[in-house]
């Protein structure tokens, strides 16, 4: 044989078991710590992208929840404060103011409005905050005496209006702020008995409400701001 062709069969024989032997070395540690390096990159991105993506439906759920009790809880207090009425009582000649009492965080009023059938009959409401609820207490009237109503000492109901309230100390606004014909703020003693001059100058309420269902998070605090009128005072009321 000649001797040309007899190297050049083993050096294709070396080349091959070069090849071979190079298949079955597998990865170096180089790759492999690189593989894991970015398999760790992808995970972390995957897990933070359902982390905040759990989180923001969080955020939008709350936000729901506090935006519909923030807005049937204004609901409710306009079309009760709008509907009040000074109290006509028998054997006295000035009827009572709609206010029997005001404090920033709480009142009682008379009011006319429809709560069961036809009849017009007033309604004896008070609203003020337990804690962080937002309580709602009425007494309906009894049976007419003529053209007078007399209401009972214990409540007819006590339901609970709102929840989560967030206090004034920390929105830097009051619940309530009462207000005269020129819009001017009522002064409300911090304490006491307010006299009848007092109640009977209010002629408007406004309302701030925020409610917060998470006393940490505050992404999904709701605030709403009304100011109602009260018609049935009969007077002009002036907006500055």
């Amino acid at each position: 044989m000649n001797p040309s062709m007899v190297v050049r069969a083993v050096a294709a024989r070396m080349v091959s078991v070069r090849r071979v032997a190079q298949r079955d070395e597998g990865i170096s540690l180089v790759e492999l710590v690189v593989g894991i390096l970015v398999l760790g990159i992808i995970s972390a991105l995957i897990a933070n992208l359902f982390i905040s993506s759990v989180r923001a439906m969080s955020v939008s759920s709350a936000t729901d929840t506090n935006t519909r009790m923030a807005s049937n809880g204004m609901n409710q207090l306009t079309r009760m404060v709008r509907a009040g009425t000074p109290y006509p009582v028998k054997n006295e000649m000035v009827p009572r103011p709609a206010f029997v009492q005001i404090a920033p965080d709480s009142f009682t009023m008379y009011a006319y409005v429809n709560l069961q059938n036809s009849d017009q009959k007033p309604v004896k409401v008070q609203y003020s905050v337990e804690r962080t609820d937002l309580i709602e207490t009425t007494w309906e009237a009894g049976p007419p005496d003529g053209d007078f109503y007399n209401f009972p000492p214990d409540p007819t109901s006590r339901r609970e209006l709102a929840t989560s309230l967030v206090p004034a100390a920390e929105t830097g606004s009051p619940l309530f702020t009462y207000l005269d014909k020129a819009g001017h703020p009522i002064a409300v003693p911090s304490g006491g008995v307010i006299s009848t001059d007092v109640l009977a100058s209010v002629s408007a309420v406004s309302i701030a409400l925020t409610i917060q269902g998470s006393s940490t998070d505050t992404r999904s605090r709701v605030a709403l701001e009304n100011t109602v009128a009260i018609p049935n005072l009969g007077r002009t009321r002036v907006i500055p």
